[in-house]
């Protein structure tokens, strides 16, 4: 085709005509379509009309003519009567139509007896002409009709109907046939305009699809040029950032394009491999996450975001720790993959260690000045604990319980490294149900060492025993000792000194329960120490304490209700913990008492059930309570859930030849009872 040339002259259409060709057969069609159905709506509206009008007339004056008549015999009675009520009562039915103008009845006098409606003129003009025919008026039709009794005319009826509906309907009809007219003219100017514009549309288009069939192949070449050029900019990118990019299915399969750091980091993946896969050699646990998260997301129950927070935030890489950083992609709201990002925060993570490991060394220094023997008896319990999951070959139970009294008591004394490290050594245990593993016990002992060397940087020579009396005990002491007492009675009393006052290890408990109810984000409680002032030796008494610390939190964290629920309750904001020591009975009685919710009694026989554990009775509950892995919480924290601590707290009591009891109340609180022989308990 020459420069010149007019397309619409030689581009044919999708049926092989021409565009001008197809212009003038569809204006044609259109023209005779339009002539066509004008034509039939006018022979339809004058064939309505000629036979609605003299019809529809002739129908009126008929109703005209017979309700007179009818009206007149009806009202009979009442004009011979002259009774206006009666004949009015005649009128009823045609006073209701809207058609009737007027009715008149008069008497054999022409006195008018009863009327309804207005009548024009005078009302002798209405009763002219023949009874019974019907004359036109102005826009109405009249008819009258005698009145008879018995062959005697007793007077005379008038109908006047208005006319206005029977006009106001052939007007309609002749405004219909001027309206399909117009209609009928504007649609084939319309029709033609739309022709002409598709028509001309089309030759548009198909002169477009000929420049660019011409052009195409350049056009092809021109968009693989850019994209190559856009691809070896992404390429230059992925390259040479320091985060890695991988993108990943619904499945988990990686795609081919990601940063060449991730390359570095774990090696060159196969093709098609589950980015779950690819982590397994540097960190089996994360990797476990990640198919787990994987199959959450191809189940497509839970929303995308909860399924991403749950997906691991770390991975080691040897001496490395990665984080990662996911971004669903999305087409059409459909899920189509997640771009996952690889950042090496392995600076961080040591930034953070040396934050935490000052923050640490502040505590142990902040303990040491407050309660310098409380700490060293904990750090001496805790280094015990320590070496026997270390050395020893314990049972899978008793593994459990050091581990998680442990990491207890280092949570009470703000040693978070090896709170955290229990943590997650319980963890590994419980998810993959197996017991030590070497790892483990490194890890463990790793961080131990580490606490050691601040405790001996701050206290040095530890073998040293130090003892702490009150300065009433003093003052006692020296008041004997001035007035006279023997030295056996000295020396009775000095050595008491050696055993430790209960009050002081309630108070030190107490710290640990105020500490951890800041912790969990309540409300500091209020603590109450009563009873007598008793001794016990510290050694003897060491296991109890230990375990003695998981009823305490377990107080505070599961018995002491959120500040809003005590609030709704009518409860102080303040949540109430009483210790209690007594003699009675030849036995040492001690108590810990709480204003909490009280236990559900029920939901410890569910989980008492689940475990095989005896529930039918009060005791049976009571001691399903101390049992190994039970727990009421659905899920375990750094604090409690584990089912395991209260078990060491049973053994702790049974190792002293001590009883428990428990005393629960809904919504009033729970009681713990521990009796004991009263052996190595002074005054």
């Amino acid at each position: 085709m020459t420069a010149n040339q007019d397309p619409t002259a030689t581009k044919q259409g999708t049926e092989g005509i021409s565009i001008p060709r197809l212009r003038r057969i569809v204006l044609a069609a259109l023209a005779v379509a339009v002539v066509v159905f004008t034509t039939a709506v006018f022979v339809l509206v004058d064939g309505i009309f000629a036979n609605f009008g003299p019809a529809a007339e002739k129908d009126l004056e008929w109703i005209v003519a017979r309700g007179a008549k009818e009206l007149a015999t009806a009202a009979d009675l009442g004009i011979a009567v002259a009774d206006a009520n009666e004949v009015r009562k005649a009128f009823d039915d045609y006073v209701q139509s809207e058609d009737v103008v007027a009715i008149v009845a008069v008497d054999a006098e022409d006195n008018v007896i009863a009327q309804h409606g207005a009548v024009t003129g005078e009302v002798a003009g209405l009763f002219e002409g023949k009874p019974g025919s019907v004359r036109e008026g102005l826009d109405v039709l009249i008819a009258w009709s005698p009145a008879v009794i018995e062959g005697a005319e007793v007077g005379k009826l008038a109908l006047v109907m208005s006319t206005r509906r029977l006009v106001a309907a052939q007007e309609l009809l002749l405004r219909m046939r001027l309206a399909t007219g117009l209609a009928g003219l504007l649609a084939l100017v319309l029709g033609t305009l739309v022709v002409n514009r598709f028509t001309s549309a089309v030759a548009e288009r198909d002169a477009q699809l000929a420049e660019y069939a011409a052009t195409l192949e350049q056009k092809v070449e021109d968009r693989t040029k850019a994209l190559d050029a856009r691809n070896r900019g992404m390429r230059l990118v992925l390259d040479n950032v320091e985060q890695g990019f991988i993108t990943i299915d619904p499945q988990g399969v990686m795609a081919a394009e990601r940063s060449a750091i991730v390359d570095r980091w774990l090696g060159e993946p196969g093709e098609g491999m589950l980015l779950q896969d690819y982590v397994a050699p540097a960190d089996e646990h994360a990797s476990m996450l990640l198919e787990m998260g994987i199959d959450q997301i191809q189940d497509d129950i839970l929303p995308i975001e909860v399924v991403v927070d749950q997906m691991p935030k770390r991975m080691s890489l040897g001496t490395r720790t990665l984080s990662f950083g996911y971004t669903p992609i999305s087409d059409e709201d459909q899920l189509s993959g997640l771009l996952v990002v690889l950042t090496d925060v392995t600076a961080q993570v040591e930034r953070e260690r040396m934050e935490r490991e000052q923050r640490e060394l502040l505590r142990i220094f902040e303990r040491m000045s407050v309660d310098r023997s409380g700490f060293l008896e904990f750090f001496a319990e805790a280094s015990e604990l320590v070496r026997s999951v270390i050395e020893d070959d314990n049972d899978l139970v008793i593994d459990k319980r050091l581990i998680h009294t442990l990491k207890g008591n280092s949570g009470v004394f703000e040693l978070q490294s090896v709170a955290e490290v229990c943590h997650e050594i319980e963890t590994r245990m419980e998810d993959e149900s197996r017991g030590l593993e070497p790892d483990d016990r490194r890890a463990l002992k790793d961080v131990w060492n580490a606490v050691a060397q601040k405790v001996e940087m701050l206290h040095g020579d530890r073998s040293q025993r130090v003892l702490q009396i009150s300065e009433n005990d003093y003052l006692f002491a020296l008041s004997r000792a001035r007035h006279g007492a023997s030295a056996d009675e000295l020396s009775v009393l000095l050595s008491g000194w050696q055993q430790e006052p209960i009050s002081l290890r309630f108070n030190r408990v107490a710290e640990q329960a105020k500490a951890l109810s800041r912790r969990l984000g309540k409300r500091t409680v209020d603590i109450h120490v009563e009873g007598e002032d008793l001794r016990l030796d510290p050694e003897t008494w060491r296991s109890f304490w230990s375990a003695f610390v998981h009823a305490v939190r377990n107080a505070v964290d599961h018995g002491i209700e959120d500040d809003s629920e005590r609030e709704s309750k009518g409860k102080p904001e303040r949540g109430q913990l009483w210790f209690d020591a007594r003699r009675t009975n030849n036995e040492l009685v001690m108590t810990l008492r709480d204003d909490g919710h009280g236990i559900d009694w029920s939901r410890v026989a569910l989980r008492a059930d689940q475990l095989g554990v005896p529930h039918d009775t009060t005791r049976d509950l009571e001691m399903a309570l101390f049992a190994d892995g039970l727990s009421t919480r659905t899920a375990a924290t750094s604090t409690s859930g584990r089912g395991v601590g209260m078990s060491a707290l049973r053994d702790a009591t049974e190792a002293l030849g001590g009883t428990i009891r428990v005393r629960t109340e809904l919504d009033r609180g729970t009681t713990f009872e521990f009796r004991f022989p009263q052996t190595n308990a002074s005054a």
